[in-house]
């Protein structure tokens, strides 16, 4: 998927996030998938139906979808619709999962490539994380350490840089961490997974070049991440 992604623009990644919200909640409404029908009345304004076609023929190539065709009525006041079938709908929503983790990262990795002045910390389109434009090199990005990061950079609060616990146990969850309901072992696992992150992340220092804590602890609420404009 990365390669596809890696050529569309900033303008194509918005719009085919709004045309997947469209495509997830006729799917949701339908109960068993295989065969759908959805009209171009249904998608957003924005949208226009060389698009809306070209969209579905992305996920097409992608196996998400594996039938298209482009239902045309001339019976009065009928809509025009596409015809979809998609074998299991865990097939859309793993896309679904995996594009909008990434539609975050390469707008928000785009966004900083155009304007300056730059954060002490970025990212690239490929996900790598940068210090004051040194790479960060983390031991592996299956772990807890690098999800909350990961989660820190792209979800916490852009004026105060909070960042709840409950958003962070949210992150983690849907990124296949364990599910745990206990506020005081969320709040436990979240303060390890920091500890750790400083201990194997190699080129993240604690602290920022005028002496800021990168990430810190907001008492009973989450963390705070300190990522300023350089």
């Amino acid at each position: 998927m990365e390669n596809k992604l890696d050529s569309l623009s900033t303008k194509d990644i918005k719009n085919l996030m709004d045309f997947l919200e469209i495509i997830k909640i006729d799917l949701e409404g339908e109960g068993e998938p295989y065969i759908q029908y959805i009209a171009f009345d249904d998608f957003p304004k924005n949208l226009k139906i060389t698009d809306i076609l070209r969209y579905f023929m992305l996920l097409k190539d992608l196996k998400v979808f594996h039938y298209i065709r482009d239902r045309k009525y001339r019976v009065p006041g009928s809509k025009r619709e596409m015809e979809y079938r998609i074998h299991k709908i865990d097939d859309f929503k793993n896309f679904y999962d995996e594009f909008s983790s990434k539609y975050k990262i390469i707008l928000k990795s785009k966004s900083v490539n155009r304007i300056a002045p730059k954060t002490l910390i970025t990212i690239d389109t490929r996900g790598n994380f940068y210090f004051n434009g040194k790479i960060i090199n983390f031991q592996t990005t299956e772990s807890i350490y690098f999800k909350i990061f990961k989660c820190l950079y792209l979800e916490s609060n852009l004026n105060d840089g909070l960042c709840s616990y409950e958003q962070i146990n949210q992150f983690l969850e849907a990124n296949g961490e364990e599910n745990i309901k206990d506020r005081k072992k969320i709040a436990k696992r979240i303060n390890n997974g920091v500890m750790n992150l400083f201990r194997f992340a190699k080129g993240l220092p604690r602290f920022s070049p005028e002496g800021k804590e990168i990430i810190r602890v907001s008492r009973g609420q989450g963390l705070k991440f300190y990522n300023p404009m350089i």
